[in-house]
């Protein structure tokens, strides 16, 4: 990555099946004209994932998928918070943003790193999203924001996500396999109709969906 990430002709980059990635203190921050980053079928922890975004100076798509391998490092969780930090990084640019990460370790409640970003930045701040896919934990997390309540806080669904969303999908989820998922939905797919047409697209709610490389 760090040998094409600097070439402005190159602008996607594309891995499939790794569980690391020697990124740690070599991409510096905006050293790359990366415009897409799509990691696929992978076991990556936070803070591989963290570096790589941060490398980036516009980053306009990213796409991360669990593999079908899982790994007891301890670096292979994915911190949450973490995670929407250096995402905020990018709020100007980034359009579209899917993580779907199936059984990987995720930590939603703890942070590795100090926080560096606002002090409650969240989804509603990144400002050019327009598709986003996550699963619950993850979304409610991202809504939630960096300081923001906790689970049992209200969450007011569309006014805690990306002004200009256009698509949501939610990976993972099924009706009954969590009581306060279902409420939040149900109330979600109320509020995303106005008159004859809806806000955004919500997919994930009726059908179950993985991301389509992501078996796990």
């Amino acid at each position: 990555m760090k040998l094409v990430g600097n070439l402005p002709a190159v602008q996607t980059c594309w891995v499939e099946e790794v569980q690391s990635l020697d990124v740690i203190e070599v991409l510096a921050p905006a050293s790359c004209h990366f415009k897409t980053i799509l990691i696929h079928k992978s076991c990556l922890g936070f803070r591989a994932l963290v570096n790589v975004i941060h490398s980036c100076e516009g980053l306009e798509e990213f796409k991360y998928s669990f593999g079908s391998f899982q790994t007891e490092d301890e670096q292979s969780i994915i911190y949450g918070h973490d995670l929407l930090d250096a995402l905020c990084s990018q709020a100007e640019t980034l359009r579209v943003l899917h993580l779907d990460l199936g059984a990987q370790r995720t930590d939603i409640e703890n942070r590795y790193y100090g926080h560096t970003g606002e002090d409650t930045a969240g989804l509603v701040d990144l400002s050019a999203m327009t598709h986003l896919g996550l699963d619950m934990d993850l979304m409610l997390c991202f809504a939630r924001g960096l300081t923001g309540s906790d689970d049992d806080g209200p969450f007011s669904s569309i006014e805690q996500l990306p002004p200009q969303l256009e698509c949501l999908t939610i990976y993972g989820y099924q009706p009954g396999m969590n009581a306060r998922w279902d409420e939040i939905l149900e109330e979600l797919k109320e509020m995303i109709v106005d008159g004859d047409e809806t806000v955004f697209t919500l997919r994930g709610v009726d059908e179950y969906l993985r991301y389509p490389m992501n078996n796990a």
